[in-house]
């Protein structure tokens, strides 16, 4: 039997939890992310040019926020630290980058205009 480090054993609790936090059959994927996006769109961004506006959604996941964005038009990208958030937003550009340890969420070359983040800003 292999023996597994700390290291080793967190990864792996990890991936387990989020592919039950990811998992479609315990959490559907609605119609409600496009509502919310439509609605933040007419509401709050107030722009129906949308080819120029680029979104970061920083701690994507599955993509449930990033998908509808880039359904309405807008320039989108991601940011999360599973490499199974990068599987199932293809072929959306996902960066894999844990913002516990890689401080530096910078390094796009593209700006911004606006971004959404999940439950993520507990640790920033």
């Amino acid at each position: 039997m292999k023996n597994l480090t700390k290291k080793d054993e967190s990864s792996k609790q990890s991936k387990s939890y989020l592919s039950e936090i990811y998992s479609s059959e315990r959490r559907p994927i609605t119609d409600y992310p496009l509502k919310l996006v439509k609605h933040l769109k007419e509401n709050y961004l107030h722009s129906q040019e949308t080819k120029n506006i680029s979104v970061l959604d920083i701690g994507c996941g599955r993509g449930d926020i990033l998908k509808p964005f880039k359904e309405i038009g807008y320039d989108v990208a991601g940011i999360d630290s599973s490499e199974e958030a990068i599987n199932l937003c293809e072929p959306i550009e996902v960066r894999q980058i844990n913002i516990e340890k890689d401080h530096d969420i910078n390094n796009y070359e593209k700006k911004f205009e606006t971004f959404k983040r999940s439950s993520v800003n507990r640790y920033i």
